[in-house]
């Protein structure tokens, strides 16, 4: 009697700590998850090894562990800073800025925007100050969609896109265009095509902590200054 008491006891303790497990696993997928960032293509918004707090519930609402949409809240926007699905292998994370909503006209040259007719401002007046950025690389602010961000460029012998070269595209019904800030080192719509929106996870609102693994020591490095940056 007293070993099945024991059992009993132990079995319910097992069912307890499963279903919290689960429920924080399911906040997490319906809520508020976290990310890890690998690569440098949203550099330097973002950098490798940053942590995001990403809300999954800013432009829906689904039951957890599944696709399926119980509630729609609103279009993502231009502009925001997003986590997705990859398409082609959806069991990889991505998180890259909404350029294109479906129906968007965009035409990509040099790696500078224009949507609808409309190109993304650069703080560049004259074709002598393009071609220098264009040449020798470096960071610029760039206005678009409401919101002023900072893109980085390679230098034009680093870069793979050819100089001059435009590319167009038009999002298709149900789908999204997604670039990198780090415009030229950045696989993004450019080079593997457009998003669905139920690949869309939510927006990247934060960085909540961040490692920086490329130093001399066995360990990596926590950037303190990047804890709690909000992202623009």
């Amino acid at each position: 009697m007293k070993q099945e008491t024991t059992l009993h006891k132990w079995t319910k303790e097992i069912i307890h700590i499963a279903l919290i497990i689960a429920g924080v696993f399911a906040f997490k997928w319906t809520f508020i998850a976290n990310y890890t960032v690998p690569t440098s293509s949203m550099f330097p918004e973002i950098m490798p090894g940053d942590r995001l707090v990403v809300n999954k519930m800013a432009y829906d609402l689904r039951i957890p562990f599944t696709n399926i949409q119980v509630a729609d809240f609103q279009e993502p926007s231009r502009g925001d800073i997003v986590v997705f699905d990859y398409p082609l292998d959806p069991s990889i994370n991505y998180v890259k800025r909404l350029i294109g909503l479906p129906g968007d006209k965009i035409e990509v040259t040099d790696g500078f925007i224009t949507v609808n007719g409309i190109s993304n401002e650069t703080p560049f007046h004259d074709q002598y100050e393009t071609m220098k950025i264009l040449t020798e690389g470096g960071r610029y602010e760039e206005k678009a969609f409401g919101k002023t961000f900072t893109v980085q460029r390679l230098p034009l012998n680093m870069r793979h896109e050819g100089n001059g070269i435009t590319q167009k595209y038009t999002v298709p019904e149900g789908q999204y265009f997604f670039m990198g800030d780090n415009r030229d080192n950045s696989a993004d719509s450019r080079k593997w095509g457009f998003v669905p929106r139920k690949y869309i996870r939510g927006k990247a609102l934060w960085v909540y902590i961040s490692f920086d693994s490329q130093t001399e020591s066995f360990l990596p490095t926590l950037r303190t200054d990047r804890f709690g940056k909000k992202l623009n």
